[in-house]
């Protein structure tokens, strides 16, 4: 997932140390959720996998390994869905909005 810019402070040296022991460490290379293993082509999906870590409360910062849980691509997109549902209607309405002033002009 790419890292948003106001929470890229969260994701230095610590960071990237924390996710290989999650990653590799604890989960063995694999997918926490459905195994699918690092450098190997996805079962499902057939791409090749990247494991991941993922914040079950969304809150970057919060790196308690009990928040943690290292994952395959597809089960990372699984996992944000709602985030990005409840996102995506966010942006939609804010450019609905922002379009209203050009209507009215046009009339």
């Amino acid at each position: 997932m790419p890292i948003r810019k106001e929470d890229r402070k969260f994701y230095g040296s610590p960071w990237r140390a924390l996710s290989r022991r999650i990653r590799f460490g604890r989960a063995g290379g694999r997918c926490e959720r459905c195994g699918a293993i690092h450098g190997w082509l996805h079962p499902q999906s057939g791409k090749l996998v990247a494991l991941t870590v993922h914040h079950f409360n969304f809150t970057p910062g919060d790196d308690r390994e009990e928040n943690l849980i290292a994952v395959c691509q597809a089960c990372h997109l699984e996992l944000e869905r709602p985030r990005h549902t409840a996102s995506a209607r966010i942006t939609r309405q804010r450019r609905k909005d922002a379009q209203r002033p050009l209507l009215l002009l046009q009339m």
